[in-house]
C-alpha cells in the first residue's frame, strides 16, 4: 500500500486531501500543529477505511522544519509515495505594519519548508521514477493583493516553482502539480 503525506492536514482543504487519499486506500502521515485534532482527524479514517494513520505533529513555519519532519517520517522507516504540501498561511493588513515575526512565519511556513520537502521528497521520487507531489498555490498567485502583499508574493513562488518541477520532472514518472484554489 503506498503512503501519502498531507502536510496542514488538521483543516481545510487539508483533511479533505486526506479523506480522498484513505478512501482510495492510501496511507497516511497527517502533519500539523494541533496534534489532538490530528489524532481525532487519524482515528476517524483509521476506522472507516481500514488504513494505517501517522500523526506528527509539527510546526512548518519554523526554519528548517521541512528537513526536520522528513527525518521525523525517516526515523518511523515510512516511505512516502505522495507528497501534498498543503500547509499555509496569509495576513491582512498593510505591509509597513506587519509584525517581522509573522512575516517571517508565512516566508517560511508558505515558501522555504514547502522548497525543502519539495526538494527533499522529489529527489526520492526521481530516484524511484514514480511518486506524486502537490503544491498548494492559490488564485492569489496571479495578481499582486494589496494588504496581503507577502501572501500573494508566496503564492506566485509556490505556482512557478510547481510550474518548473513539473518540466524538470516531466517524462521521468514522478507527476509535480499546483492546485490553486
Amino acid at each position: 500500500m503506498k503512503t501519502a503525506l498531507v502536510t496542514g492536514a488538521s483543516s481545510g482543504i487539508g483533511v479533505e486531501f486526506a479523506k480522498l487519499l484513505a478512501k482510495d486506500k492510501y496511507n497516511l502521515i497527517l502533519t500539523a500543529r494541533s496534534e489532538e485534532t490530528l489524532n481525532s482527524i487519524a482515528n476517524e479514517l483509521k476506522t472507516q477505511y481500514n488504513i494505517e494513520v501517522t500523526v506528527i505533529a509539527h510546526d512548518l513555519s519554523a526554519p528548517g522544519a521541512g528537513i526536520e519532519l522528513s527525518k521525523k517520517v525517516a526515523d518511523k522507516g515510512i516511505e512516502v509515495d505522495v507528497l501534498i504540501n498543503n500547509a499555509g498561511f496569509g495576513d491582512h493588513g498593510q505591509f509597513v505594519e506587519s509584525a517581522m515575526a509573522k512575516t517571517i512565519d508565512m516566508l517560511n511556513l508558505n515558501v522555504v519548508n514547502l522548497t525543502e520537502l519539495s526538494l527533499i521528497y522529489g529527489k526520492q521520487f526521481a530516484d524511484k521514477k514514480t511518486g506524486m507531489l502537490l503544491n498548494v498555490a492559490s488564485t492569489a498567485a496571479f495578481q499582486a493583493i494589496p494588504k496581503m502583499s507577502v501572501y500573494a508574493a508566496t503564492k506566485a513562488y509556490v505556482l512557478h516553482f510547481t510550474e518548473a518541477m513539473h518540466f524538470e520532472l516531466r517524462g521521468t514518472g514522478v507527476h509535480v502539480s499546483a492546485l490553486c484554489p
